[in-house]
Formats: C-alpha cells, sequence, structure tokens
C-alpha cells in the first residue's frame, strides 16, 4: 500500500504535500528542486543512494502538473533519469503513464479529494 495520507492532521492539499507524505511513508528523502534546464525538457526523476530527486524546470508554467508527472515516474517504478532513446517505444509508454498519473492525482488534489492512497491513482490508470 503506497499511503500518502500524514499520520497527522488532513490530507494533502498540494502536489508537493503529495510528495512529502510519499516520502514519510517509504521512509526516505524526496528533495523538489526547481533549476534551469535545457529548453524541452520540463523535469526529471533522479535517484540516488540518499533520496529521490524531482527537478522541475524554472521555465515551466504547470508546476503542479509537472511535478505529479515526476513523481508519478517514481511511483510507478520506471527507469530515472533521462532516457537515452526518448523517441523508444518504451520511453514513450512511460511518459504517457506518468502523463496520466498525473493528471489524475492533480485533478483529485484540486477536487479537494482527500488522498489516502497513491494506489488509488494508480489503479485508475492501470486498470
Amino acid at each position: 500500500m503506497r499511503a500518502v495520507t500524514p499520520s497527522s492532521g488532513s490530507g494533502p492539499v498540494t502536489i508537493a504535500e503529495v510528495v512529502a507524505a510519499y516520502a514519510d511513508y517509504l521512509g526516505r528523502r524526496i528533495d523538489v528542486q526547481r533549476m534551469t534546464m535545457p529548453v524541452g525538457v520540463f523535469g526529471m526523476w533522479l535517484r540516488s543512494a540518499e533520496r529521490d530527486l524531482l527537478v522541475v524546470s524554472t521555465g515551466v508554467a504547470t508546476f503542479e502538473q509537472t511535478l505529479a508527472h515526476e513523481l508519478g515516474h517514481l511511483v510507478l517504478g520506471h527507469d530515472e533519469g533521462c532516457s537515452a532513446d526518448p523517441d523508444s517505444g518504451r520511453a514513450a509508454k512511460r511518459e504517457e503513464e506518468a502523463e496520466s498519473f498525473a493528471t489524475l492525482l492533480v485533478r483529485r488534489v484540486k477536487a479537494g479529494h482527500t488522498l489516502t492512497r497513491v494506489d488509488s491513482v494508480v489503479d485508475e490508470l492501470l486498470g
């Protein structure tokens, strides 16, 4: 079970709060950072021994959507970092899955739904 509701208080109301709650559940740091990235790169997920890092480009107007997209890669168990061949079928499928995850998650958070599990988003996405 991938819990996202904090042990005390109400559920997350922003994607950053979902990230923080998911990190608490994993017992692992997930840091969020904004940085200037090359044209066409909106975000990425990087993993190290100590933490996960979700990077969102400073040039992105849709911060929450992009952050949710990068979280989707982590939650869905995709390969971290940039794809060596972003035009490959596998990479395209993973990008589509992460974007679908992000859209569902952002929609639920904006609608004020109390999220109790990331699994519910994954279940809806993967059927």
